[in-house]
Formats: structure tokens, sequence, C-alpha cells
């Protein structure tokens, strides 16, 4: 006779055998389990090496042609423009009356222009000679022909102008002369006297 009891119905397998079938269902799903994931694993992996992402397209290879937008088109530089403004010259109008030998800064220049060209009449730009034809030329004082001083202080100068009496020189008076016109060829006016030997009436000295 056989005894049944709770472990050992009729009809149902030996508790023994029904333990380790439960066993073996459970590892069988542990091992699914542990098969799927390592095989997600592996397949992140296998797709981090080839550079790209589930969903995300790789990107264009390094010998693809640029779109147009992307292109860099050059930007012109800007042409100078031809209106700006020319540097203008000023001109300082003479000071002083001009005297002798011009009577304006145009007839100083127009002998400016010719000296240039051809040497002309080069005395204008000694303050000796200039001061000795004023006497002897202009006024006729052919007798005072003698430099007997000499002071130059930039575009200014005094000239003492004389005679030979008894031997010596003997001083007549002293001429005011003064640069007139521009440039370093600017050549010297007679504009008066600083002394009362000689007196210039007409026209005055206008200092400035």
């Amino acid at each position: 006779m056989t005894t049944t009891g709770p472990d050992n119905l009729p009809g149902d397998e030996p508790a023994p055998q029904r333990r380790a079938t439960r066993r073996m269902r459970i590892a069988i799903v542990v091992a699914t389990v542990t098969g799927i994931a390592l095989i997600a694993v592996l397949a992140v992996v296998l797709l981090r090496d080839t550079g790209s992402e589930p969903g995300v397209a790789p990107p264009p290879s390094a010998s693809a042609t640029p779109t147009a937008s992307a292109r860099t088109t050059p930007t012109p530089s800007p042409t100078p423009s031809n209106t700006s403004p020319r540097p203008t010259t000023t001109v300082t109008p003479f000071a002083y009356q001009a005297l002798w030998p011009f009577s304006s800064d145009a007839g100083a220049a127009a002998w400016q222009r010719s000296y240039r060209s051809g040497g002309h009449q080069p005395w204008h730009l000694d303050p000796e000679q200039t001061a000795l034809s004023f006497t002897t030329g202009y006024l006729g004082f052919t007798e005072i022909d003698r430099v007997v001083s000499r002071s130059v202080s930039g575009n200014e100068a005094w000239i003492g102008i004389g005679y030979q009496a008894e031997g010596r020189l003997a001083h007549a008076a002293t001429l005011h002369l003064v640069r007139i016109s521009q440039g370093p060829d600017a050549p010297w006016e007679v504009v008066g006297t600083i002394d009362t030997t000689l007196t210039l009436d007409r026209p005055g000295t206008a200092r400035p």
C-alpha cells in the first residue's frame, strides 16, 4: 500500500522533482534576461565604435562638398572716394607796407617763378644786395654804396648802409627788410628805416 501526503499527492510529481523544475525555470529566465542585456550592451558598444548612435544620422565625410549657403563669399574692400577734401594751403598776408622792390605778394611770387625757371635776379635773396640796390638804384644815392652793419633774425633783417669818408666808413641809415611771399626762396622787401638820418615818408611803414 502506498501512502500519500501533502508533498506527494496523486497525479503530482514528487516534491523534490517539482523544486528542481522550478529552479530550472528561474535559471532559464535569468539566463534569457542576462543574454538580452548583454546583446543590448554589445550593440551600444558597436554603434559607438562606428561613430553613430541609434536614430542619429552619421556626420558627413570630410570630402563632402559644402553647400552654396556654407561657402564664404569674400567681401570687396571699399573703393577710396575721389571726393575727399584736398588739403588747403594757408597763405599769410604780408604784415608790412610793401615798399621796394615788390608792390605785393603777387609780384614777389611772379619773381619766384622766373627765378626757379631761369635764375632771374638772384640778388633778391640777399638782404645786403637788396638794401644797396634800394639806395643806389631806386633812391639814386650812388655814394651810399657800402654795408656797415648787418643783423638778420628769421624773416627780418636790419642792414646798415653808408659811405667811405676820410678813410673810414660812415653810417647813413639802417634799412628794415622783411621776406615777402612764401617758401625758402622768398625774396627780401624793404619796408622802412629805424633811424632819423634817412627817413621814408611815403609810403609809411606799417608794423604788424
